[in-house]
């Protein structure tokens, strides 16, 4: 909860470090569920989107927002999971495993149920999801990119998802901006077009390349949470 003596400084870095331990924590379901990784990248921005409506004061929750995000996107990216297994996962991982079928297992499961219709209207119910996925893949290609680029440039767009960097930029400009740090990295100078740096081909400026690649690495900088499961024990007592 906010302090009343909190400054907004602090109160961002709060959020901040809620956002990332709690995308750690559904990445880390999701693996444990076999979901592919657009659906919990799906989750992730749900996530994002439905505190970017509320606060984080006003849904204190963040594991039940989260996996409920999970299941609507597991439905909405046509990888269903049964809110029965979605439910024992996630109490596994919190180290509270409950049985099916018993009167504390009920409640969760109606609470999931009730909340899902929140997030449905915060949502606008609007579920569609464009990721930075598939803009990296044609664009590495076009411009003749390595593998090894190709997969750093994929480690980013994963990183990216703890960030709000899907609040502020369009994913195919997050993907230009993991390629072009990727590029770095690797030390693979990419072909100009034209004569020109190959972003300004597509109307990218570096400017934005630059913020975007400044707040993935930002995030590696101040990496100073424990895991997301142990995290996330702490986010609430009553689930």
């Amino acid at each position: 909860m906010m302090s009343r003596n909190e400054t907004n400084e602090q109160k961002l870095k709060r959020e901040l470090k809620y956002r990332k331990e709690t995308c750690n924590f559904l990445q880390e379901t999701g693996v444990k569920l076999g979901l592919t990784q657009l659906t919990i990248a799906t989750a992730i921005i749900f996530f994002h989107r439905f505190y970017a409506r509320h606060t984080f004061d006003e849904y204190s929750d963040r594991n039940l927002v989260a996996i409920t995000c999970l299941f609507l996107a597991g439905k909405v990216e046509e990888t269903p999971k049964k809110l029965t297994n979605v439910i024992t996962v996630f109490r596994q991982l919190i180290q509270k495993p409950i049985k099916p079928k018993t009167p504390e297992f009920d409640r969760l499961r109606e609470k999931i149920t009730f909340f899902e219709f929140i997030l449905l209207e915060t949502l606008g119910f609007n579920f569609k999801v464009d990721h930075p996925y598939q803009y990296l893949l044609k664009y590495v290609k076009k411009l003749n990119g390595s593998q090894k680029l190709a997969q750093v440039a994929w480690n980013f767009v994963n990183d990216s998802l703890h960030t709000t960097l899907c609040l502020q930029y369009k994913p195919r400009l997050i993907a230009f901006a993991t390629i072009y740090l990727a590029s770095k990295v690797v030390n693979d100078p990419l072909k100009k077009i034209d004569d020109k740096p190959w972003w300004e081909s597509y109307d990218a400026k570096v400017e934005d390349l630059e913020n975007i690649s400044n707040q993935i690495l930002d995030m590696y900088q101040n990496d100073d949470t424990s895991s997301s499961s142990e995290d996330n024990n702490n986010n609430n007592n009553n689930n």
